[in-house]
């Protein structure tokens, strides 16, 4: 579903949970895997530790946006792109994870829960 911040701006995302469960639990094996040692221990920094999170959230729910300005300029969506772009707005990616979380978001689409 779109979540639009401005009539020109917004995000699709795909819901963090539900039909969409396997694609995030994949992103979470492929992103935590490599740091699992160091999560295990409580050695990982709060900032890579978003950082994973980031780039899960991104690769499993993050689906398009329209209107998404990048260093001063409108840019097509990108992974890449959006994992630095969430990475500098922390506000902003709390509320698309918060939308991705809400099953209300999701209930008027048939099949997306």
């Amino acid at each position: 579903v779109w979540l639009l911040l401005k009539p020109e701006v917004g995000f699709l995302v795909k819901r963090l949970g539900g039909k969409n469960e396997v694609a995030v639990k994949s992103a979470m094996a492929k992103h935590y895997k490599p740091k699992s040692r160091l999560i295990e221990n409580d050695l990982l920094a709060p900032e890579e530790q978003r950082e994973i999170l980031i780039k899960m959230f991104v690769d499993s729910c993050l689906i398009d946006w329209k209107g998404v300005e990048f260093e001063g300029e409108v840019k097509p969506f990108d992974k890449t792109l959006a994992v630095k772009l969430l990475a500098r707005m922390p506000e902003l990616f709390n509320t698309l994870y918060a939308h991705a979380q809400d099953l209300n978001n999701f209930k008027a689409q048939v099949g997306n829960s």
